[in-house]
């Protein structure tokens, strides 16, 4: 794939299909902050003026807790309405986060102290978005969003091992009913016709080739600087295997049999 008949796209491709996107929400008793995460990059946070809040309303982010009766101090905990206004705040930054959830999901990583945590997590309306928590990072009012994000990054490489793990476990099963794909040419093929699942790739692995599109065709080539060679072959299959809605998982080398680098599950 070439943009703007110039830039090779292949390292982008892999890149996106290899990283971990998260939000992450930042609740206190005053306040909630939504920021948006890729490995361990700060995308953004999002704001009033943000895409991904159309509607500019009560509940777009940061929301401010003005359900505190005056007077009242927000880190009372011996009174049950100090509760109650808690637990109505919650609820408010939850359909929040759902309505942006459902325009865009992702996984969410939650951040806070471990009583307003818990308060959230009672009123959470879908509670199998949420990727895990972080109860003891500071200066979440008002603190770096970047190292909010760097404080989550162990949930997000454990995200990224359940995501490896599950795939190589479905491997086996697609295995036993033959519907795995090992050979360059017929995982090329597959991909072109859209059958394609998921696909697992050994992380670095890379090969060159001839790829014949009208005849849906893939060689091996010898020498990736030959006239007529594509010197990274997988980076073609990983972007007709996204673009065909399946999916592409990465494996670490030690994870995978440098015997068997890639490997397709079919969909027949």
């Amino acid at each position: 794939m070439i943009l703007g008949n110039k830039f090779a796209t292949r390292d982008l491709v892999r890149d996106l299909s290899e990283a971990v996107n998260y939000y992450v929400l930042v609740v206190t008793s005053e306040n909630a902050r939504l920021l948006v995460g890729t490995n361990g990059t700060l995308i953004k946070e999002v704001v009033g003026d943000s895409p991904r809040q159309e509607v500019h309303d009560e509940l777009a982010f940061p929301i401010k807790n003005t359900t505190l009766p005056t007077g009242s101090k927000s880190d009372r905990t011996g009174s049950s309405d100090d509760h109650s206004y808690l637990k109505e705040f919650m609820n408010r930054v939850d359909k929040s986060l759902q309505r942006i959830y459902n325009a865009s999901p992702l996984p969410v990583i939650l951040v806070g102290d471990s009583r307003t945590l818990g308060f959230y997590e009672q009123v959470c309306d879908n509670s199998s978005i949420i990727l895990g928590k972080v109860d003891n990072l500071p200066h979440l009012k008002d603190g770096n969003a970047q190292e909010i994000i760097d404080g989550v990054q162990e949930l997000v490489e454990n995200q990224r091992k359940t995501r490896y793990e599950t795939a190589q476990g479905e491997l086996e099963k697609a295995r036993n009913e033959k519907m795995v794909r090992t050979d360059l040419q017929q995982i090329y093929r597959s991909a072109v016709e859209g059958n394609a699942v998921t696909l697992l790739v050994r992380q670095g692995y890379s090969v060159p080739a001839t790829i014949d599109e009208q005849n849906a065709t893939l060689l091996v080539a010898e020498d990736a600087t030959d006239d007529g060679v594509n010197d990274d072959a997988v980076a073609e299959i990983i972007e007709l295997v996204d673009h065909n809605g399946g999916e592409v998982v990465f494996v670490p080398r030690e994870q995978m049999n440098e015997k068997e680098p890639i490997a397709l599950m079919t969909r027949y």
